[in-house]
C-alpha cells in the first residue's frame, strides 16, 4: 500500500444503540469567532487538503456519474468529497466527526475551493451505516476504507447510479460478485484516469488461472495476507467504478 493510502480510520462495525439517525443542523453558527480552525488543520493533516489523492479520482468519477446527490458511509472527516460533488450525505458513528460540519473555517475552505457553482450541500448522520434508514435514490455511493459498505448500503443507490468502491477492505471484490452491478471503470493512479476499455476491465477480479474470483476467495482475502491466499489476481487496483443495473 502506498504510504498516502494508509488512512487510519476507526472500525465502523462496532455495536451501537439503534436510535433513529438524525441529520445535523449544518447552518453556520452565529458566533463564528468561537469556532475552532482545528478541524481544518486536522482535515489538511489527514487528507492533505487540495493534495488529497482522492480529488482527481472524484473528478474522474464525476465525469461519468454526473452525480447530483451522493451518499458517503463511513466518511470520517473526508469532506473533500464536497469539493467535487454538490450534495453529499456523510455517515459516521464517530462523535469526533460531527464538529467538522459546523466549523466555519472548514465551510469557508470548501466554499472557496469547490469545483461547481452554487453552494455546497452537506448532511451528516451520526450513526452506524449498518442501521441506516434513508429514502434512497442516490446517484453515487462511495465506499473508501470503511469496511464492507456494499452489503448494508447498496440498496440506497438508484438503478443506473454509480458505486465508487475501494478494495482496501475487499469491498470492491465483494461488489464484483453482486449481480446488481456492472464494472464500468478502474482507476489508474499513475495517470490519474479512469480506465474504461473492455480489455482492461475484463482483467479485473480474474485469477491468474483464468477464473473469476469466487465468494470463497473473497472471504479468504479478508482473513489471510496476499502470499497465503492460494490464488493471485491478474491485476489489483485500489479503486473501481460500478454501475447499478438492477
Amino acid at each position: 500500500m502506498s504510504p498516502r493510502l494508509k488512512e487510519k480510520r476507526p472500525c465502523l462495525h462496532r455495536a451501537v444503540k439503534k436510535k433513529p439517525a438524525k441529520a445535523m443542523d449544518l447552518r453556520r453558527p452565529k458566533d463564528t469567532k468561537r469556532m475552532s480552525s482545528g478541524c481544518l488543520t486536522k482535515l489538511h493533516k489527514t487528507y492533505k487538503g487540495l493534495e488529497d489523492i482522492h480529488l482527481p479520482l472524484f473528478k474522474e468519477v464525476q465525469k461519468i456519474a454526473k452525480a447530483k446527490c451522493v451518499l458517503y458511509p463511513g466518511s470520517h472527516w473526508h469532506l473533500q468529497a464536497s469539493l467535487v460533488f454538490p450534495n453529499v450525505t456523510y455517515i459516521d458513528y464517530n462523535k469526533a466527526v460531527a464538529p467538522f460540519f459546523q466549523d466555519a473555517a472548514v465551510q469557508n475552505w470548501i466554499s472557496e475551493n469547490k469545483n461547481y457553482g452554487g453552494s455546497a450541500k452537506m448532511q451528516f448522520y451520526h450513526t452506524d451505516f449498518d442501521h441506516l434508514k434513508l429514502s434512497g435514490g442516490y446517484d453515487l455511493l462511495i465506499s473508501m476504507s470503511a469496511g464492507i459498505v456494499s452489503k448494508p448500503c447498496a440498496r440506497f443507490l438508484r438503478i443506473g447510479g454509480h458505486f465508487l468502491v475501494s478494495d482496501a477492505h475487499f469491498d470492491a471484490r465483494t461488489v464484483a460478485l453482486d449481480k446488481r452491478f456492472s464494472l464500468v471503470g478502474v482507476y489508474d493512479m499513475t495517470r490519474e484516469k479512469l480506465v474504461t476499455s473492455k480489455d482492461q476491465l475484463n482483467l479485473c477480479f480474474m485469477t491468474t488461472t483464468g477464473q473469476k474470483i469466487s465468494a470463497e476467495q473473497v472471504e479468504i482475502s479478508k482473513k489471510k495476507p496476499k502470499g497465503s491466499r492460494g490464488f493471485k489476481l491478474k491485476r489489483e487496483d485500489w479503486f473501481y467504478l460500478f454501475r447499478r443495473i438492477s
